[in-house]
């Protein structure tokens, strides 16, 4: 799919990681992070049209966090049990292996489980938003969530995949999972390091760069 003009679009997620949208490779914000707080070297080399040796890194914890985002958005790569305790074994390592190669997220059942747990309080707290007055409406409606935008800064193409917004563009909803303490005292130290405060802000101007 070549994107041409700045704008909202509908993309896959597997197209969305790849960055297989024209020509030109494209900045986003985990990118332009790397940019503002390592090298531009750390930046290339996490790049997927950058790096020819490029190669996703896949990890228990992020299939958790990813299919808690499938779960939640109710759209996404596709989710397969795995029949096993763990990926100690042979037989579970290539299953793992054939579901990566398919495009899908593995899990063991007791993940499964607490995916559906997380997904379940996510949903319960973010009621009591509502409720409460703190936010208007449930965030993370399917026609919503995970819409990709695309505008120029200069010569640079830049995208954004934001988790959820409203239609007029001025509720950025972010749903974060993490596989350290979720303690906000902690965790708060996690998302300056992450640059999560610097990604919202790039999001932000996406936004308003296609106002």
């Amino acid at each position: 799919m070549e994107i041409v003009e700045p704008g909202e679009y509908a993309v896959e997620k597997s197209s969305y990681e790849a960055d297989q949208f024209g020509k030109r490779p494209t900045l986003r914000a985990s990118i332009a992070w790397l940019l503002a707080s390592k090298t531009p070297a750390h930046a290339a080399w996490a790049h997927p049209r950058l790096n020819p040796n490029y190669k996703r890194e896949t990890r228990n914890y992020f299939d958790i966090g990813t299919a808690a985002h499938t779960l939640l958005f109710q759209k996404g790569a596709p989710l397969k049990i795995i029949e096993a305790d763990n990926y100690k074994t042979k037989l579970a390592k290539a299953a793992r292996a054939e579901v990566y190669a398919m495009g899908a997220t593995p899990l063991l059942p007791h993940e499964w489980e607490q995916v559906q747990a997380m997904v379940k309080a996510a949903r319960q707290q973010m009621q009591a938003l509502v409720d409460a007055g703190t936010i208007p409406a449930m965030p993370f409606q399917k026609q919503d969530c995970e819409r990709a935008l695309f505008w120029d800064e200069g010569m640079a193409r830049c995208r954004a995949s934001l988790d959820g917004f409203d239609t007029q563009g001025d509720i950025v909803s972010e749903y974060k999972t993490t596989g350290q303490t979720a303690n906000p005292q902690e965790f708060q130290w996690q998302m300056r390091r992450l640059g999560y405060p610097f990604r919202l802000a790039f999001y932000r101007r996406g936004l308003q760069a296609l106002k």
